[in-house]
């Protein structure tokens, strides 16, 4: 059975997107794959961007990525402070679709990262405990953009 390139091509940038989350560790990277039928090589890049709060609008926000949040720190504060953990709604959630409303740098390539859309993956907030430091970060917001750099 042949399989149409298209195919191949939306299986190759599933994989890419699941490419991109591994590399958390770094401020941008290359995904490169080949694509059978295909007489050119499909480039992905993933540049995660650190924003102030005021930098970004969140355009889609989904329910049960609060709901996972809010599960993650109820778990999160039995672990680390013995205590019941107490739902406050939050500026953003890791999952979150946001625009950069500002205009700012993100790396040497991309100047202005206005009007780009991305995704969080995580923000810095004031937990409500002194030892938190996250309340003073400059840019809380991390953010994985999702257009591909010219």
């Amino acid at each position: 059975m042949k399989k149409s390139s298209n195919v191949w091509l939306a299986f190759a940038l599933s994989f890419a997107w699941v490419d991109q989350f591994a590399f958390t560790g770094f401020r941008s990277c290359l995904h490169t794959t080949s694509v059978p039928g295909r007489s050119h090589t499909v480039r992905l890049y993933a540049v995660k961007g650190y924003f102030a709060i005021r930098d970004l609008l969140v355009v889609e926000r989904k329910e049960e990525d609060v709901a996972a949040f809010h599960e993650s720190e109820r778990k999160r504060w039995r672990k680390v402070y013995d205590e019941e953990y107490v739902e406050t709604p939050q500026d953003f959630y890791p999952g979150d679709r946001v625009e950069v409303i500002a205009d700012v740098s993100v790396n040497k390539d991309i100047r202005s990262a206005e009007g780009m859309r991305g995704v969080v993956t995580h923000f810095d907030f004031d937990d409500g405990y002194e030892s938190c430091q996250t309340c003073q970060s400059s840019y809380p917001v991390t953010v994985l953009l999702d257009e591909i750099p010219e």
